[in-house]
């Protein structure tokens, strides 16, 4: 039953309409607008991330279909709702994410693993969606009030280094204190220290 609650969490997370996103062609160079891939989301004016949605909707809608008779709708974390300010994803992190969940959005289990690439925990981070009840899956308030909080502060403005080092604790049984790491995350204090995660 936690499985199918996490599923659930998981998927109310990714799946939505993409409302207000619309589409835009891009510069030779792949940029779009007066944008680059390197631009960090936070530099984006609201018009260039509901630009920047409608390109990353799958199909310029979000539609995904499923088969004949199934769809879904997949709409990019963040940049078609919104961002945080310690977010540190770039352009090319927000399409990367995007790229995988529209590449997956009818095969559960691969979408769920692709939660836990880099580029999605990143985005994840940016909508406050990384550190609840699918990292901290914790046994009492008390637990998970740790976890969260030291989850939050940990994570903000996570890099896609520091994402690849924490991946293993997105999606597990498991109530992380990211205070006291242990082993083989004890090493991601000091890898999210210098990327400016882990703080």
């Amino acid at each position: 039953m936690r499985f199918f609650s996490r599923l659930t969490n998981v998927t109310a997370v990714v799946v939505a309409l993409a409302a207000g996103c619309s589409s835009s062609s891009s510069n030779k160079d792949g940029s779009s607008g007066g944008f680059g891939p390197s631009t960090k989301l936070v530099d984006l004016s609201r018009a260039e991330l509901i630009q920047l949605c409608g390109e990353e909707s799958a199909n310029g809608t979000g539609a995904v279909s499923c088969g004949a008779d199934a769809s879904v709708n997949v709409t990019p974390l963040g940049v078609c709702t919104s961002i945080s300010p310690d977010c540190s994803a770039t352009v090319a992190t927000s399409q990367a994410c995007a790229a995988l969940l529209n590449a997956d959005a009818c095969n559960p289990t691969q979408l769920n693993a692709d939660m836990k690439s880099p580029a999605c925990l990143v985005m994840l981070e940016c909508t406050h969606s990384f550190c609840t009840n699918t990292t901290c899956f914790c046994p009492d308030y008390n637990s998970l009030n740790t976890c969260m909080t030291t989850c939050n502060r940990f994570t903000a403005g996570l890099t896609t280094d520091c994402a690849t080092c924490i991946a293993g604790l997105y999606g597990t049984s498991s109530c992380p204190n990211f205070t006291a790491l242990t082993a083989p995350y004890d090493q991601c204090t000091a890898i999210c220290a210098q990327s400016n995660g882990g703080g």
